[in-house]
């Protein structure tokens, strides 16, 4: 027995509808998905080394410059209060110039964070130098002297850098920062490397940029970063 005319017109604009609905909510969470991965990259011009007097000094004296990394840097924040809230998407050591680069980058909601918790007015703008990084570098200071407990029983000394340079971009969820920092001179003697990004002089979130057990890579400059310097 065949189905009504009207039944049948029923049932194949009911499919047609949930095939449609179906493939919105698809296009739906392609587009978000979409947003949410791509627009973690950073913006053209963010993606490489930025060029300054300092690297190209170090080029025309050294005839080279080393780039070195560290695979276990800490790449977000970790703490129970502020998880995820900065990411570092690079952080380069150019060592023949005293120098560090490195690109920070935080979500929208960091910023709708930042106000809640420290009660602030307003949500602080997009696009704007809202944070303070500082780079602390623990220097191993232990005199020839001295009795140690154990081998990590080590006195060191602390020194701040603040940045030299801030370039800042956004795109639609995440603000872009790259920090130049100066006078960084990682020698055998530095044990270990922090970023505190701060607020109003209070640490909001730290990160490890490097540790002296950790393993790092050294690479020469790639000829786009030699190009970016010689400018």
């Amino acid at each position: 027995m065949g189905k009504p005319k009207s039944s049948y017109a029923l049932w194949i604009t009911g499919h047609i509808l949930r095939f449609l609905f179906v493939l919105l909510l698809i296009a739906m969470i392609t587009v978000l998905l979409w947003r949410v991965v791509f627009s973690q990259n950073p913006p053209d011009g963010f993606d490489e080394i930025s060029g300054n007097d300092a690297l190209r000094a170090a080029l025309a004296e050294h005839g080279e410059l080393t780039v070195l990394t560290q695979e276990d840097q800490v790449k977000y924040t970790e703490g129970a209060n502020n998880y995820a809230y900065f990411n570092l998407e690079y952080c380069y050591f150019l060592k023949e110039a005293d120098q560090v680069q490195l690109v920070l980058f935080y979500n929208n909601s960091t910023l709708e964070h930042l106000y809640e918790d420290r009660g602030l007015d307003a949500v602080p703008p997009r696009g704007e130098e809202v944070f303070s990084p500082v780079l602390s570098q623990y220097v191993d200071v232990t005199p020839d002297d001295y009795v140690k407990v154990n081998e990590n029983d080590i006195l060191t000394e602390a020194k701040t850098i603040a940045p030299s340079k801030c370039e800042i971009t956004t795109n639609s969820l995440y603000t872009f920062c790259r920090y130049t920092f100066d006078g960084v001179e990682l020698d055998a003697d530095t044990v270990v490397i922090y970023l505190d990004i701060c607020y109003a002089g209070d640490s909001y979130g730290t990160l490890r940029l490097y540790h002296t057990q950790s393993e790092s890579q050294e690479r020469a400059l790639t000829d786009t970063e030699l190009e970016i310097i010689q400018k």
